[in-house]
């Protein structure tokens, strides 16, 4: 058997953005293309309530779903109503579940999304402010909503309320469990997030990019029953373990 090359979390990063280049998440809908573009990192100034709200009902509709489904809904006249936040908590939930339908679990998803608005919604959330909307509580609180689990609850704060929080999805555990395949931990969200999070500095722009970067990079060789056996850029590296690992400080 080769001998693998070790390396670090942050090198796998510099790596994935070396062959990929930016991915410019979080992706947003444009009403005049009818579909989602990527755009550049966002940033406190011009990220706006509206902006954040579109995020937060973007991680429920795309949960269990891919993406192209969310586009779906938000195409024609769906999109204006979804993105006001009272008009979801108003609207009868079979009118809400008849326009998300596409998205797949549509009557979960129509009660999670006026969970998450009265959620906000009792926090003040101002969808038509122009400022910036600082959450002002604990992943826990966020973790309390009905349909908010850990990979939801961790996208709305990074990607929305821009907290560094990194996210485990099914494409990370992939790609981390064949760099550290002697780990017994493959399902532990807990774990492979500790685990990265210890291992990078706790910046906004840094995770998202990386999580984007894992998920362009598992679409290409971790789908389905593949299981990275093809990766020429991944293959011949190995996690340096946990006692030796180069942190960065």
């Amino acid at each position: 058997m080769q001998n693998k090359t070790q390396t670090t979390v942050e090198e796998v990063f510099q790596l994935l953005l070396q062959s990929y280049g930016a991915q410019g998440w979080w992706p947003l809908f444009d009403g005049k293309s009818q579909s989602c573009i990527y755009r550049s990192k966002p940033y406190k100034e011009f990220w706006t309530p509206s902006r954040q709200w579109e995020v937060c009902v973007g991680c429920v509709l795309t949960q269990n779903t891919n993406w192209s489904n969310v586009e779906r809904v938000y195409q024609g006249s769906c999109f204006e109503k979804l993105m006001n936040p009272e008009w979801v908590l108003e609207c009868e939930a079979v009118e809400l579940e008849s326009m998300i339908k596409s998205a797949g679990y549509f009557r979960q998803k129509s009660r999670y999304l006026k969970a998450i608005t009265i959620h906000l919604l009792d926090l003040e959330f101002d969808f038509r402010a122009s400022s910036h909307f600082e959450y002002p509580l604990d992943r826990k609180d966020l973790l309390s909503v009905l349909g908010v689990g850990e990979e939801t609850a961790d996208s709305m704060l990074l990607y929305a309320f821009l907290r560094p929080e990194f996210i485990i999805d099914s494409y990370t555990i992939r790609i981390f469990s064949r760099l550290m395949p002697s780990t017994n931990q493959k399902r532990n969200y807990k774990f492979w997030k500790e685990f990265i999070q210890e291992r990078l500095k706790p910046d906004v722009s840094i995770f998202q990019e990386y999580h984007a970067l894992l998920v362009a990079h598992a679409k290409k060789f971790y789908l389905g029953r593949h299981t990275g056996e093809h990766d020429q850029l991944l293959q011949h590296l190995a996690l340096i373990p946990a006692k030796c690992s180069r942190k960065k400080n």
